[in-house]
């Protein structure tokens, strides 16, 4: 969590920069997943069983919102179907991880859920991401609006907004109807 707070907080020259550390926080997170797998047998077994179930429940039975169903939509419409495969599973969990994180149930907080999802993304998804795919940098704009969400927690601040703001600026109006909703969720804010 630290790693991903810092990457989130610090902000370099250039958004391209930011990208990429964030990025190498997500690669990161999917090598602290691999470990965990491996051992997620004896995680269940600790003082930590409670809480891993709680929240994974959170994650799945949540009332599902509505935060990602346009951007779903366009992820349908594409022509690579491995591609929007890819697509449609990330967006899937974003969405999951914005219906728990609003859930009053949770034991953990609502940072949690949040912080769950650069854990449980494919690294397929973090490639498409590296390669600057206009439909992975939307993804990760719906992502930056849950953490604008959660603002008022330390470890987002005003992250969610960075990242909203800078990926509509880096790819222009031509992109505009797949970042629909996460600007204007923060223009409402």
């Amino acid at each position: 969590m630290h790693v991903l707070t810092e990457k989130l907080l610090s902000r370099p020259d250039s958004f391209q920069t930011f990208l990429d550390h964030f990025i190498q926080s997500l690669r990161m997170h999917r090598g602290v997943r691999a470990v965990t797998s491996q051992s997620w047998h004896l995680l269940l077994e600790s003082p930590l069983k409670p809480l891993l179930e709680d929240e994974g429940m959170m994650l799945d039975q949540s009332t599902s919102g509505n935060e990602c169903l346009e951007l779903l939509a366009y992820v349908d419409t594409m022509l690579d179907p491995a591609i929007s495969s890819i697509y449609r599973q990330t967006v899937e969990d974003l969405q999951k991880a914005y219906n728990a994180s609003r859930s009053p149930l949770s034991n953990f907080s609502r940072i949690g859920p949040i912080i769950s999802w650069p854990v449980i993304i494919s690294p397929d998804y973090i490639d498409l991401l590296s390669e600057l795919r206009p439909e992975a940098l939307a993804i990760l704009s719906h992502f930056g609006a849950l953490l604008h969400m959660h603002n008022e927690m330390w470890t987002f601040g005003n992250s969610g907004l960075y990242i909203v703001c800078s990926i509509d600026n880096y790819l222009g109006p031509e992109w505009e109807s797949w970042l629909r909703w996460p600007n204007t969720f923060i223009q409402d804010e």
